[in-house]
């Protein structure tokens, strides 16, 4: 009898626990400057649908699509500068802390995944995109219904070319965002 007590408790508990997440998505608008020897900059969109674990806490994932203006100067193609411009769409997992549970509220988040690159020209075809790493923070702020969300953070993109050998087509980029929280 003790047993099934103490069992009733845990799944009301857990039933209580699940009852207060709930699921969420964000829309947001992004321009990323390249802040290394590429000074690529691209401007895009993602979206990202989450569950709140906890009230400070969420988990999700996410996809966008974004224009980029890539500029490779001399010293790393050992020819003159050179530009070109692509799309990729980046696919992630994503998550979110938010430091405050109530009110206008800081947090810090981090987007874990892979781009996948979209040529315009015959050069760009022989880059490749892989690993993307996003660390950022900003802040919530409440409307009637949902968020605005302003948030700054560094971009890493690990990225290969066929036509240069040996030099490192990786690149950085300082990110701000602006989006809405549903």
């Amino acid at each position: 009898m003790k047993k099934i007590v103490l069992l009733l408790a845990f799944a009301m508990s857990l039933t209580n626990m699940f009852s207060q997440n709930k699921f969420e998505s964000e829309v947001k608008i992004n321009g990323e400057i390249g802040i290394d020897a590429d000074k690529n900059f691209s401007f895009g969109a993602i979206f990202i649908a989450g569950y709140n674990i906890t009230q400070n806490l969420r988990l999700g994932a996410g996809a966008g699509i974004s224009y980029i203006d890539l500029f490779y100067e001399q010293k790393t193609l050992k020819k003159p500068e050179y530009r070109e411009t692509a799309a990729y769409v980046p696919i992630f997992a994503d998550a979110k802390y938010k430091f405050i549970k109530v009110g206008i509220s800081p947090f810090v988040g981090t987007s874990v995944g892979y781009s996948v690159f979209i040529p315009y020209s015959d050069y760009a075809k022989e880059n490749k995109l892989g690993i993307m790493v996003y660390p950022h923070f900003g802040v919530e702020f409440p409307m009637k219904k949902g968020a605005f969300l302003l948030e700054a953070g560094y971009k890493y993109q690990s990225r290969t070319n066929d036509n240069i050998r040996g030099a490192n087509m990786d690149y950085s980029q300082s990110v701000l965002s602006v989006g809405y929280k549903f």
